[in-house]
């Protein structure tokens, strides 16, 4: 009886804790410990990760060390009911070899949007593809064809950042780039041509940008190549009816400057996973519809330092897929390695 009473007790307790946290607008995410699950067939980096259905997609990227070695292939692997990943499987590639795009996964369509390319438009030393794939996954998880529906209008933009509402894909940014452009999403998936709707106030690479209740978020990245370029500034932005954006308000920073981190989303949570250097840490922080980030909160450390790698969210797990480390030697290494941790309670909109 004792006993019983003690465990009623304490379940009040917690259940009554995390009512006040919830009055209070917000209450802490709790990641579970990361875990090793099954490895990419290949070392990536500067790859994309996007989920549909119950499974991951790994599009395009950087193979192995050789910065140039930029890769068409699309990987995908089934989520499994404990969280952990089946076998990676090779799927229909893309039609030309993508590094430094951006991608994002909008109910059964997967779009993918610039980046650099061998054979691409070749401008002041850079190579970028302008362009934007579709790709359909149908009801066996595969992806029959991609399909080029429109170009982009910038032939140098790459290490950029996407995001989409539901009736828009936003564009921000890239490889000394301050534009951000937006293309509405039709009824059938198809795409709008790319347009203007606005500026950073900046020039922003290797950057986060987050959508959420009408506002885009923007969050560090660099204004160059260089360490010292880092940024740790978070700006948030209004949209408007016709879709463009018009002035940013500065946000809460971040713990300190960072860029070529991984980007997760869930609801109004958001994870950052490592950066340049790399770095092996993890922070969270919470957006709300009224343009503002919450205090950062510290995860805990990631298994392993890395920066551009790829990260995302599926249900109650984060998964973080490749990326490069550093060796001893101080040279960097490409990872094949993915893990997964178990998200608990999620970050309340104030």
């Amino acid at each position: 009886m004792y006993n019983s009473k003690f465990c009623v007790s304490k379940c009040a307790m917690v259940l009554l804790v995390f009512l006040l946290h919830s009055v209070s607008g917000r209450a802490d995410t709790v990641l579970g410990a990361w875990q090793n699950t099954a490895s990419l067939p290949k070392p990536f980096c500067a790859h994309t990760m996007v989920t549909v259905n119950d499974c991951l997609y790994v599009v395009g990227g950087i193979q192995g060390n050789a910065y140039g070695n930029m890769k068409s292939s699309v990987f995908r692997a089934r989520i499994q009911e404990d969280g952990m990943l089946a076998a990676w499987e090779s799927i229909t590639p893309l039609p030309q070899v993508m590094g430094h795009h951006s991608a994002v996964a909008i109910g059964n369509r997967i779009y993918v949007v610039a980046g650099r390319s061998h054979g691409s438009i070749l401008n002041n030393g850079i190579m970028a593809k302008p362009t934007t794939y579709i790709g359909l996954v149908d009801e066996h998880d595969n992806i029959e064809k991609w399909e080029e529906i429109c170009g982009f209008p910038d032939d140098v933009v790459y290490r950029g950042a996407l995001a989409a509402s539901d009736t828009h894909l936003y564009y921000a940014g890239g490889f000394y780039r301050r534009l951000v452009y937006q293309a509405h999403i039709y009824p059938d998936g198809s795409l709008s041509e790319w347009s203007r709707a606005g500026n950073l106030i900046s020039s922003h690479a290797y950057l986060g940008l987050v959508y959420y209740e009408n506002h885009l978020f923007v969050i560090g990245g660099n204004r160059g190549y260089l360490p010292h370029d880092a940024l740790d500034e978070t700006f948030s932005t209004t949209i408007q009816p016709d879709g463009n954006i018009e002035g940013w308000r500065r946000c809460l920073e971040m713990p300190r400057p960072n860029y070529g981190f991984s980007l997760a989303q869930k609801n109004n949570t958001v994870f950052i996973v490592g950066g340049a250097g790399p770095r092996d840490d993890v922070w969270c922080t919470s957006v709300s519809k009224t343009g503002t980030f919450s205090k950062w909160k510290r995860e805990g450390p990631f298994p392993i330092a890395v920066q551009g790698g790829a990260a995302v969210v599926h249900k109650n797990h984060i998964y973080h897929a490749g990326g490069r480390t550093k060796l001893t030697n101080g040279r960097l290494t490409t990872l094949k390695q993915v893990y997964v941790a178990k998200i608990g309670i999620l970050l309340k909109d104030k």
